[in-house]
């Protein structure tokens, strides 16, 4: 099988892709190659921060690259998975439509609705559980894509792998 790429993509600061690329290495190591994008760049979002280090990850402090800056190195990707919740966000309306002229005519899209954590409301205890929630989603759609990439049926299997991302 030829290694697959990946761009993960979201708006804001791209916490959520950068999250989703971790769990893809750590997941995939050398079957898929892994990357991510936000419409702006700027430093991460600090609850993102707090609820991966509970998992032993340490998030960078400054986001990814730019949608932008991917398309202007001339990437091409397999796979355009983004990451929103909301159907009405202008930026994912005209990104959704110019995926194959920026990353490639055979570029797949696919769309995973999460949350952002700036749209997260309450107290602060409440704010972290719900990003924690917002974590183990994108966790849990970053198993179910490399299943369906990989062809993994095996229930053994499957407890291996979802205990590599804990």
């Amino acid at each position: 099988m030829d290694r697959k790429r990946i761009l993960y993509v979201c708006n804001y600061e791209g916490a959520r892709s950068l999250i989703a690329q971790i769990y893809t290495q750590h997941l995939a190591g050398n079957d898929l190659d892994a990357c991510c994008a936000g419409f702006e760049t700027a430093p991460i979002n600090g609850l993102s921060t707090i609820v991966m280090r509970e998992c032993g990850i340490e998030l960078p402090s400054q986001g990814p690259k730019s949608v932008f800056d991917w398309f202007a190195e001339g990437e091409h990707f397999d796979f355009v998975i983004m990451l929103f919740k909301d159907k009405g966000n202008l930026q994912s309306s005209v990104f959704k439509r110019s995926i194959e002229q920026l990353y490639g005519e055979h570029a797949v899209l696919v769309t995973w609705p999460i949350q952002d954590f700036y749209s997260l409301q309450g107290d602060s205890d409440e704010q972290i559980q719900q990003a924690r929630d917002i974590r183990d989603s994108i966790r849990s759609q970053v198993l179910a894509f490399y299943h369906s990439l990989m062809g993994v049926s095996n229930c053994q299997t499957h407890k291996q792998i979802d205990s590599l991302l804990q």
